[in-house]
């Protein structure tokens, strides 16, 4: 068995998870390192492979693993500020792959039950300002309905529907927003700028930015 510990954040896990697909088709019993409040999520990414997971609360946590498997150690002191491209380029993978070989097993009757309880008006734009760390008080600009994402289900992907469906879409850097990077969508997509310390990357021109100081 072989042990995978990348960046431990949902997004981390979004960006990864055709390099993951990759991994997998080499090393069948493969552990994934994954904290806890986003096993739910990472599961249902992977529902259709055979993936043993390592529970943990910290990137501390996963380091005993280290004596005891194999481990693939990604990103993390070789992480550049493309980040994302690094993680693939550290295992000689094109970063095509995140995109070309990304694949989710979509649960209609979750995202559709979600929709419903949402009951979402017939034009909206979907919304998210919040990050892991806090949430910030953005003056959303559009005249739509807004919908939010809220802590009301305990998988991201049970979103999907509703980001599909929306007119517009508005988010922080946040792993919703590689979420919807994966999602090539061709909605008016705005990216607000909050100032993170690890510098969003976009592969198309697609997006409108908008800095969150300057508002």
């Amino acid at each position: 068995m072989i042990y995978v510990h990348h960046h431990l954040g949902l997004g981390d896990h979004i960006a990864c998870a055709a390099m993951v697909r990759e991994l997998y088709k080499k090393f069948p019993h493969l552990e994934l390192a994954v904290k806890k409040r986003n096993y739910s999520s990472v599961r249902h990414l992977f529902t259709d492979l055979d993936i043993t997971y390592h529970l943990v609360e910290t990137d501390h946590d996963c380091i005993p693993r280290y004596f005891t498997k194999p481990t693939l150690r990604i990103g993390h002191e070789r992480c550049r500020l493309d980040w994302e491209k690094s993680f693939y380029n550290q295992l000689g993978m094109d970063y095509s792959i995140r995109y070309d070989n990304f694949y989710l097993q979509r649960d209609h009757n979750r995202e559709k039950s979600l929709e419903d309880n949402l009951d979402l008006p017939e034009k909206y734009c979907f919304v998210c300002d919040t990050t892991s760390e806090q949430t910030y008080d953005i003056p959303i600009q559009s005249n739509l309905p807004k919908v939010k994402l809220e802590p009301i289900t305990d998988s991201i992907f049970d979103w999907v529907g509703v980001i599909e469906k929306a007119t517009e879409i508005h988010t922080v850097d946040t792993s919703v927003f590689q979420l919807i990077k994966q999602l090539g969508l061709d909605s008016k997509k705005v990216f607000y700028d909050v100032g993170r310390t690890t510098p969003p990357t976009f592969e198309d021109n697609s997006w409108e930015t908008i800095s969150y100081n300057k508002l």
